[in-house]
């Protein structure tokens, strides 16, 4: 019998392509168990309206099948932040458990999984001014200007922090210059929230076969519509500065427009350009993802295959509750 202990979390999460969304209808749709669970989306970018195929949104038959918090939850031109994950993921948990239902974190966002399951180091507040500031420098010299200052007095976020994210980027400059102390020195939690027990399982693939995931989902994102997408994006008047807009399927679209026009997307030579770095740079993404997920502590590392052991695994971990009754003795 599964009773739904008070602060009972699951986490099922894995680099990008690693086939979380299947895992998910494997173990709650085809399972039935879609009326007992409710996920809780762990993306930094399906949080934002209008962006559905450069992000691989589950599609809405789906979401209909197995109810999703933190999707399209608002417009591409607001930042969005971990802080903003937390709070947010806190009060859906908190909803799904007062309704009877078991929360599932899931998503590639490492550092969303990470500060849900560990808590985020407490910054100083940094004054409107000197947010005004960087911004106005951002915007008058570039990126490379405040990436040049951010590598001098803070190198280890420097190292930390993707190219295009400009957001962490000018937090990591606007604490320093409030503080004259570089971000990475402020102290990072090392024990887990109290609030939550949080039950952490991570995909693991084959390097090779991740990778050749990888390539056969931005194939389809292209097929799918994502160069539409991309168009009706620029006609609402977002552009390279858009906050939504900076992630990986986006950002490379947002950068050639930037530098050649609109009419690039009608180039069949740029637009190859572009799918070839969105694959890259996921592949590299992936890469990164994976490093910071064995960071985090006491995660059960899983083979998507093997559907039975993850049954198990899930059950044991939240004994002596009872969440997938089963007949099957092994995996296929």
């Amino acid at each position: 019998m599964f009773t739904r202990s008070k602060n009972n979390v699951l986490a099922i999460f894995g680099p990008t392509a690693s086939g979380k969304t299947e895992l998910l209808k494997r173990l709650f749709v085809d399972t039935g168990l879609n009326d007992r669970v409710e996920i809780v989306s762990a993306d930094s970018i399906q949080v934002f309206r209008g962006l559905t195929i450069g992000s691989a949104k589950p599609d809405p038959e789906f979401l209909d099948e197995l109810p999703h918090r933190l999707i399209d939850i608002m417009d591409p031109e607001r930042d969005f932040s971990i802080g903003d994950f937390i709070r947010l993921a806190d009060e859906a948990c908190t909803a799904c458990i007062e309704g009877g239902k078991l929360p599932v974190i899931s998503g590639g966002t490492a550092y969303y999984i990470k500060g849900f399951i560990m808590g985020i180091p407490e910054t100083p507040m940094v004054s409107p001014e000197i947010r005004i500031q960087v911004q106005h420098e951002l915007k008058q010299h570039g990126i490379d200007v405040l990436r040049e200052e951010l590598k001098l007095h803070d190198p280890v976020s420097f190292s930390r922090i993707h190219y295009n994210d400009t957001y962490r980027l000018t937090r990591a400059l606007e604490v320093f210059r409030a503080t004259g102390k570089p971000l990475s020195s402020f102290t990072v939690p090392v024990n887990p929230r109290p609030q939550w027990n949080v039950h952490a399982f991570a995909l693991n693939r084959p390097r090779d076969e991740l990778l050749k995931r990888i390539e056969h989902r931005v194939d389809a994102m292209f097929h799918d519509g994502l160069i539409e997408e991309i168009k009706t994006l620029l006609a609402k008047g977002y552009s390279v500065t858009t906050p939504g807009l900076k992630g990986i399927g986006y950002a490379e679209f947002m950068e050639a427009v930037q530098q050649h026009g609109i009419e690039c997307l009608n180039n069949t030579t740029i637009l190859a350009q572009i799918k070839n770095e969105i694959i890259l740079h996921t592949r590299q993404y992936a890469k990164r993802q994976m490093t910071f997920m064995r960071s985090l502590p006491d995660v059960v590392w899983i083979d998507p295959n093997y559907i039975v052991s993850i049954k198990k695994a899930i059950n044991a971990a939240l004994a002596p509750d009872i969440l997938f009754e089963y007949t099957e003795a092994h995996d296929a």
